[in-house]
């Protein structure tokens, strides 16, 4: 139901809806992006009254709740943007494995540095400061590229993956057994 009238750019969180995970953060820059044609579809489990509140506020916002795995790439593929706005504090050590999952779809992603490697940095749209407005800014930002600079990015994308995968890894590593062995 949600998919069949889409022209408006999705930007998609999947994550716990309140809590640790950046939701919250996220709702509060995106009700400052000012295009109405752009819709932040939320996915995931919680129950936060203070999100549901500004979710209210605004009909951009659609809160999904959890959906199953199938559901979620569904949503997904007609999604133009997705986010990480998971915060550092208390999360620098933990690696916010939805950016795997994210980028399996090959879309630019925007996220926060807490807990990524230095490899993601050519991948993602980092956010320089945890603010509200950065965060606003980097979303128009990506909501105003080019099909071209798009395109570009999905085949940056599509190579990091094929360097990241599990074959690529075990190639690598077959190669420096068989030299240090």
């Amino acid at each position: 139901k949600l998919l069949n009238k889409y022209k408006k750019k999705i930007i998609l969180y999947a994550g716990t809806i309140g809590g640790h995970a950046g939701a919250l953060y996220l709702i509060q820059a995106f009700n400052l992006v000012k295009d109405n044609d752009v819709e932040l579809w939320l996915c995931g489990k919680g129950n936060d009254h203070y999100i549901k509140k500004l979710v209210d506020k605004d009909k951009r916002i659609k809160l999904l709740g959890y959906v199953s795995k199938k559901e979620l790439e569904k949503l997904c593929a007609h999604a133009d943007i997705f986010v990480n706005p998971r915060k550092s504090d208390g999360n620098d050590t933990n690696f916010p494995s939805k950016i795997l999952f994210y980028l399996s779809f090959n879309k630019p992603i925007i996220s926060t540095k807490s807990g990524l490697s230095p490899k993601y940095e050519n991948v993602l749209f980092l956010l320089d400061d945890e603010k509200i407005t950065t965060l606003t800014k980097k979303i128009e930002l990506l909501l105003s590229l080019s099909p071209h600079k798009k395109n570009f990015l999905k085949n940056k994308i599509i190579n990091f993956n094929k360097k990241n995968s599990w074959e690529s890894h075990a190639k690598k590593f077959i190669l420096w057994l068989n030299r240090n062995v």
